[in-house]
């Protein structure tokens, strides 16, 4: 194993775990927020929707980097 693939695979686990980590994330604000009822704070600042979209699309570029791989 030479040292592309080895960074190859590290930038593969690096993506998709950060990934599902932004997504986890995202559903425990989501989460507490339902809770305490300040859904508005939720809806009205799109930093959550935009973690989403990026712990997604790093999910998927992993996906595509391990296919190419």
């Amino acid at each position: 194993m030479n040292m592309k693939d080895k960074a190859s695979r590290i930038l593969y686990f690096l993506l998709f775990y950060l990934g599902w980590i932004g997504i986890l994330w995202t559903v425990y604000a989501f989460c507490i927020n339902a809770y305490n009822g300040t859904m508005i704070i939720f809806t009205e600042t799109p930093s959550y929707f935009t973690l989403l979209c990026v712990s997604l699309m790093s999910i998927a570029t992993a996906f595509i980097l391990e296919q190419r791989g």
